[in-house]
C-alpha cells in the first residue's frame, strides 16, 4: 500500500466504474490492528531498515542472520546499502536479484544446492565460514537452523512462514528458540489497514466494488454502488 500513489490516482478523476481492491486488512475481524500479526511492527520500510542496522550496531560480536519475503526486492536492496556488515544472500535469492535487477550480491550455497550459472563465482562465500562467523556477515538463513550458533540473533522480516495463521509457524519458532537463538520479528505489512481501505473506496467512489485477497470480503462495504462477492468458480465478464 503506497498512500501517495493511491491519492495521485484518486485525484485524477471523480469516481470509477469498478474498483478491484485487496482486503487483507479486514481478514481478522476478531483482532484489533494492535493484536494482528499482519499489522504488528514498524510503519514503513525506512524505519524497518534503520532497526535492522541498529541491531547490527548493537551486536558487534554475535552471529546475525535474517530472512525476508522473496519478492520485496526494494527492502533487501535498502538493507544491503545500509548494512554495516557484509550482507550475504542464499544463492536462489541472489539469482532472483541478478535476473530481475542485474544486481550482483555476495551469496552462499547450502551443501545440497546445485550451482547457478548466472552467479559470479568470485562473490561466493563459504557456508562454513558463515556458520563460524560472529562479526563480519549478516546473512540470509533459509534452513538448517540447528547449525546456527547458540546465542545468535535471527531477524524474521515477513519471511515464510508468514505468521501464526500458518501451521508451520509455531514449529518454526520453536525450532529457533530450542537452539537458544534470539528471534526478532520485524514486519512492515505493505497492506492497507481498515481505515486506509475505507479511504481508498471513498476516494474512488466506485460504481462496483470487488474485494479480493481477503478472508472476509463481506466486510468491505461500498456506499457508492454495488459490491460483488465472487464465489469459487464463478466467472465475470468485464466490458
Amino acid at each position: 500500500y503506497h498512500p501517495d500513489w493511491v491519492r495521485k490516482f484518486m485525484a485524477a478523476g471523480e469516481g470509477c466504474d469498478m474498483l478491484i481492491i485487496e482486503g487483507t486488512g479486514v481478514s481478522w475481524p476478531e483482532r484489533s490492528e494492535d493484536d494482528s500479526e499482519e499489522f504488528k511492527g514498524v510503519k514503513n520500510e525506512i524505519e524497518l531498515t534503520k532497526r535492522i542496522v541498529q541491531y547490527q550496531k548493537d551486536n558487534p560480536k554475535r552471529q546475525l542472520t535474517f530472512n525476508t519475503y522473496p519478492t520485496n526486492v526494494e527492502r533487501i536492496l535498502r538493507i544491503i546499502s545500509d548494512s554495516p556488515r557484509k550482507l550475504v544472500l542464499h544463492a536462489k535469492r541472489a539469482e532472483l536479484l541478478k535476473l530481475a535487477l542485474k544486481q550482483d550480491i555476495p551469496y552462499y550455497y547450502l551443501p545440497e544446492d546445485k550451482k547457478i550459472d548466472a552467479l559470479d563465482p568470485d562473490l561466493e562465500i563459504s557456508y562454513q565460514d558463515l556458520l563460524k562467523d560472529d562479526h563480519q556477515y549478516f546473512w540470509q538463513v533459509v534452513g538448517h537452523y540447528d547449525q546456527l550458533q547458540q546465542g545468535g540473533l535471527y531477524i524474521h522480516s515477513n519471511a515464510e512462514p508468514l505468521g501464526d495463521f500458518d501451521p508451520a509457524y509455531a514449529p518454526f519458532i520453536e525450532n529457533i528458540e530450542k537452539r537458544g537463538i534470539e528471534l526478532i520479528t520485524l514486519r512492515c505489512s505493505g497492506h492497507a489497514d481498515v481505515a486506509e481501505l475505507k479511504e481508498i473506496i471513498a476516494g474512488f467512489e466506485p460504481k462496483i466494488l470487488a474485494p479480493v485477497h481477503t478472508l472476509h470480503p463481506e466486510l468491505e462495504e461500498n456506499p457508492f454502488g454495488e459490491r460483488i462477492l465472487p464465489k469459487r468458480g464463478e466467472v465475470f465478464t468485464l466490458s
